[in-house]
């Protein structure tokens, strides 16, 4: 008889990838085009403004930095914003955490499985895994773009509908650990990355570094 597989699903920005100047560089000039095109007339966000939107869905995101705008702009910048990430992305804008590769490839030596779980655009996120030669290493991504999910519990949901063996979800923000907690996974709550540690504090795990995940993984 077949052993069900194992799987743990992991957020991308702020737990496998550092997004932070990719994000940072890529708003900001989204937002310029914007302005350029008549559709924004703010100043650009500054850069804190910039990492506070990182774990959001489009929607969220858009809400804060072009408050009152309607949807028709929202669509407008989710293109500009993918197309701007994409280009930044090929540059060599962003890095893995380190050892990211390292610590999947031993992981799955013994056995296990991962997924993608992330509120980011399809093509964000998809770019991210083949940019840097993750496509090998995941079962499946999932992304809020892809699946127009609202929460990540809902994200998560449909992903472990497919791959039943899922167990752990590991990431930096709180929607990350409440999407574990919503679908009975154990949670990770990775303090290296975007999130405020409180954020956190419900994790059942907590780590500061990428490689600590196999000090628990290991044994299970």
């Amino acid at each position: 008889m077949m052993t069900e597989k194992k799987l743990i699903a992991f957020d991308l920005d702020g737990t496998i990838f550092e997004t932070e100047e990719l994000a940072v560089t890529s708003v900001q000039e989204t937002m310029e085009k914007l302005k350029q095109e008549g559709l924004y007339s703010r100043p650009k966000p500054e850069r804190e403004e910039c990492l506070s939107v990182l774990g959001m869905i489009s929607e969220e995101i858009w809400d804060l930095l072009l408050p009152g705008s309607d949807r028709e702009v929202q669509k407008r910048a989710d293109q500009l914003l993918e197309a701007i990430e994409k280009e930044y992305l090929k540059r060599g804008l962003g890095n893995l955490y380190p050892g990211v590769k390292e610590t999947l490839e031993k992981l799955k030596g013994q056995g296990w499985e991962f997924l993608i779980a992330s509120n980011g655009g399809e093509g964000y996120v998809k770019s991210v895994i083949e940019v840097h030669g993750l496509n090998p290493l995941f079962a499946g991504v999932y992304s809020a773009g892809e699946y127009q999910t609202k929460e990540k519990g809902d994200l998560v949901r449909i992903s472990r509908q497919r791959f039943p063996g899922l167990q752990a979800m590991v990431g930096d923000r709180k929607s990350d650990i409440e999407a574990g907690q919503a679908n009975n996974l154990i949670t990770v709550g990775c303090l290296y990355g975007y999130g405020d540690p409180r954020e956190l504090r419900e994790a059942d795990y907590k780590i500061d570094s990428f490689p600590k995940i196999i000090d628990l993984f290991s044994s299970v």
